[in-house]
């Protein structure tokens, strides 16, 4: 349609949401004279939703709750928002360890959360040296996550610095956001929680902080975040 566009070429924004697909897609570099009156470029509101997550809550710099770099990670929910948490959170520590040989404490949790693990591991060859991860395949609704027991160490204390919540139902979401708040130090440990955007169920959770103390449940509106006119067209 654009072979005789004159002047300069169309930008064409695409949204790609697999991210096997992505890194196809990025080394090929679509070119050829096919290409010369327009300019692709590729967007996924995943990668970039996990970019600004650890941005805000991950780096110290950032989120002014933790003295250094987290130690250990909880990520519930191993969709394409939490698989991408994990390579970007892993990247972030590479680089920033004082320790060479240092990794973070990773752990993962849905019914297919080894699987994922897996997946990871295959296309990330370098994610072992970074990261140390459990792999927990378990449902939010199931008795055993409910319990809890999976968060503590042998002496009965977790030391989880940071769980964030990437599952798609907002419901489910908060389920897990409220089951975790019962288990984890009130107050110590920030819960991020997914929700489609900054608003309703986000306002809620909002009112609770400020009558029960929840301060540390905090959502994250990822298309709200994400999909801003600034942030797609650069």
């Amino acid at each position: 349609l654009c072979a005789e566009r004159p002047g300069s070429p169309l930008k064409c924004i695409i949204h790609i949401v697999d991210s096997a697909l992505w890194d196809l897609l990025q080394e090929r570099q679509f070119s050829g004279q096919f290409f010369e009156n327009v300019r692709l470029e590729m967007f996924n509101v995943y990668l970039h939703g996990a970019r600004i997550l650890v941005e805000d809550f991950v780096l110290r710099e950032a989120s002014g709750w933790f003295p250094t770099f987290p130690r250990h990670v909880l990520i519930v929910g191993m969709d394409k928002l939490g698989s991408n948490l994990v390579i970007e959170t892993a990247r972030e520590w590479f680089f920033r360890r004082e320790d060479p040989k240092a990794c973070i404490r990773m752990t993962l949790i849905d019914r297919g959360a080894e699987e994922v693990h897996a997946l990871l591991n295959a296309r990330y060859p370098g994610l072992s040296s970074s990261a140390d991860i459990t792999a927990l395949n378990m449902k939010v609704n199931s008795p055993e996550f409910m319990r809890g027991e999976h968060l503590m160490n042998v002496d009965g204390m977790t030391d989880i610095d940071l769980a964030l919540i990437c599952l798609d139902e907002p419901l489910e979401a908060l389920f897990t956001g409220l089951t975790l708040r019962r288990r984890l130090p009130e107050q110590t440990t920030p819960i991020i929680m997914r929700v489609p955007e900054e608003t309703g169920m986000a306002e809620l959770i909002r009112g609770r902080e400020d009558q029960d103390g929840l301060v540390s449940l905090q959502p994250f509106g990822l298309l709200e975040r994400t999909c801003t006119p600034e942030l797609v067209y650069r």
